[in-house]
C-alpha cells in the first residue's frame, strides 16, 4: 500500500505531516491490518482531504475500544468483512454516522486537526440513558469558626469586637465571652499590665493569643504572663516582633503552675516570641514549664531576670529550635543555668531539646537543678548546636535520684569549656555522632 496517495495538506498539532504518520502506521502490523480492510470504504473520505488516513484509522480504534466496553456485542464483528463493520459502528453510534460527522467537521475551516478528532469523538459518542438523578444529600453546616478579639493600645477600650473598640491592656481581656477556637490578636506597642489567662481551650478548638501579623511594629509587654489554662496558643509571628521582658522576682512567664493549685496548661504552646531579662540581682527566671504536653519552639531567651532561662518542671516537654544566649554567673549563690531540670513528682521528668542553638553563655546550659533526688525518665538531646559556653550538658549524679534513659546525638559543640559532665553512675546516658567543631556557626 503506497502512502503518496494520502499525503494530503492537514498537519498534526505537533507539527509531523502526514507522511510521517502514514509511516509510522504501517511499522504497525495491526493497524496495517486495519487500515487495508477498512481501504476501500474510506479512501474516498482521506481524498476529499477532510481528515488522514492513519488518524481517521487510529481513531475508529479508539472508537471502537471505548463503545466495546459499553456494548459487548462489537466482539461478534471481530470476523465480518470491512463493509459491515462499518455498517454495524455506524448503527452503532447512531443518530450521527460517522462518515456524516466527517463531513460536518469538514464545514469548520477554522478548526485546528485536534479540534476535528475531538470533535468526532465526541459526535460519535452514543447518548446514555437518562437516568434520574438522586436527590442531593444536605451536607451539615459546618460549624462557625471561632471569632477574633482585639487588644489595641490606641482604642476606646470597649468590646474588643474590632480594632476602634479593643481591649487597650492585657488586665483589660474580657475572658467571660472568649470561647474555645477563638483568637485574641494582639496590636503593636507596648503593654505594661500582665496577661492571666482565664479560659481553656479544647484540643480541637485552642484558644490562640497572636500579634497582629500584617504590621511591622514591634509589640512589647512589660507585665507577667501566666497561661494558667489548657491548651492556650501564644504565637507572637516572629520573636525580633514580639518581646516579653520578663521582672517578676519570680518568674515572668508561666505555663502552668504546680499540680495541687489546680492552673494546669496542658497542651500549651509557645512559639515565635522573644524573653529577654534585665540581668539584675533578683530571682528570677523568664520561663517555667509546670505542666506536661507543652510545646516551645522558636523562641529566643536572652539573659534572664536573674535565674535559669527555661525552668522544667514537668513530663513531656519538647524544647525545639529555640535560641538561648547571653546567659551570665552571678558569681553568687544564684543558680543560672540556660535550661534546668528539676524533680517532677511520681513519673519522673520525661523531655525533648531538639535543633536548639546555645551561645556565648558563661554558665551551664542543660543542667540538674542542685539538690539531691531528681527523677528523670527519657531524655533526648539531639542536633543541637553550642557555642562559646561554659558547660553544655552537666548530669551530675549525686543531683539525680534516678533516670530511664537519656540519648544525646547529631549535635555540635564548639568554643566549650566543658562538653559533657557525667558520673560513672550515668550508665544509662547514650552518646553517639556528637561532633565538635572549629567555626562559630551561621544559624
Amino acid at each position: 500500500m503506497s502512502t503518496k496517495r494520502y499525503e494530503i495538506e492537514i498537519t498534526h498539532e505537533g507539527g509531523a505531516d502526514l507522511g510521517v504518520a502514514l509511516k509510522e502506521a504501517e511499522t504497525d502490523p495491526v493497524l496495517l491490518a486495519e487500515i487495508k480492510r477498512l481501504d476501500g470504504y474510506i479512501a474516498g473520505i482521506i481524498q476529499t482531504g477532510i481528515i488522514s488516513r492513519a488518524s481517521l484509522d487510529k481513531r475508529i480504534i479508539r472508537l471502537e475500544s471505548l463503545h466495546n466496553k459499553q456494548d459487548e456485542r462489537l466482539c461478534a464483528l471481530e470476523s465480518a468483512n470491512s463493509d459491515e463493520r462499518i455498517t454495524e459502528l455506524e448503527a452503532a453510534y447512531a443518530p450521527l454516522s460517522m462518515v456524516q460527522a466527517l463531513h460536518n467537521i469538514q464545514a469548520d475551516k477554522n478548526e485546528s486537526f485536534e479540534q476535528r478528532l475531538t470533535k468526532l469523538e465526541a459526535a460519535s459518542t452514543p447518548e446514555p440513558e437518562s437516568i434520574p438523578e438522586p436527590e442531593p444529600t444536605p451536607e451539615p453546616e459546618p460549624e462557625p469558626e471561632g471569632r477574633q478579639w482585639y487588644v489595641s493600645r490606641f482604642s476606646r477600650n470597649q468590646d474588643g469586637k474590632t480594632w476602634a473598640t479593643a481591649w487597650n491592656e492585657m488586665d483589660q481581656i474580657n475572658w467571660d465571652v472568649i470561647q474555645p477556637g477563638d483568637t485574641i490578636v494582639i496590636g503593636e506597642g507596648d503593654f505594661h499590665t500582665p496577661l492571666f489567662t482565664g479560659k481553656s481551650g479544647t484540643v480541637e478548638k485552642p484558644i490562640t493569643i497572636c500579634r497582629d501579623m500584617p504590621t511591622s511594629s514591634v509589640t512589647r509587654m512589660y507585665g507577667q504572663v501566666k497561661i494558667w489554662h489548657e491548651h492556650i496558643v501564644f504565637d507572637g509571628g516572629d520573636p525580633d516582633k514580639f518581646i516579653v521582658y520578663p521582672t517578676d522576682s519570680m518568674c515572668g512567664f508561666f505555663v502552668g503552675y504546680w499540680p495541687d493549685t489546680g492552673h494546669n496548661a496542658t497542651g500549651a504552646f509557645i512559639q515565635n516570641i522573644t524573653l529577654e531579662g534585665n540581668y539584675d540581682t533578683q530571682r528570677g527566671v523568664s520561663m517555667s514549664v509546670y505542666s506536661e504536653a507543652v510545646g516551645l519552639s522558636n523562641v529566643k531567651f536572652i539573659r534572664s531576670p536573674g535565674e535559669d532561662q527555661l525552668k522544667l518542671l514537668a513530663s513531656d516537654v519538647v524544647v525545639d529550635g529555640c535560641d538561648f544566649s547571653g546567659q551570665v554567673d552571678s558569681g553568687t549563690d544564684v543558680h543560672r543555668d540556660v535550661i534546668a531540670l528539676y524533680n517532677v513528682p511520681v513519673q519522673g521528668q520525661t523531655l525533648a531539646i531538639m535543633d536548639c542553638y546555645f551561645h556565648d553563655s558563661v554558665t551551664d546550659t542543660i543542667g540538674v537543678f542542685p539538690t539531691a533526688g531528681v527523677k528523670l525518665g527519657i531524655i533526648r538531646i539531639c542536633d543541637n548546636t553550642w557555642w562559646n559556653v561554659d558547660t553544655c550538658i552537666k548530669f551530675d549524679s549525686s543531683r539525680i535520684a534516678s533516670i530511664e534513659a537519656a540519648l544525646v546525638e547529631g549535635n555540635r559543640y564548639g568554643q566549650v569549656s566543658n562538653w559533657l559532665v557525667k558520673n560513672a553512675e550515668m550508665a544509662n546516658l547514650v552518646e553517639d555522632s556528637n561532633t565538635e567543631i572549629t567555626e562559630r556557626p551561621e544559624l
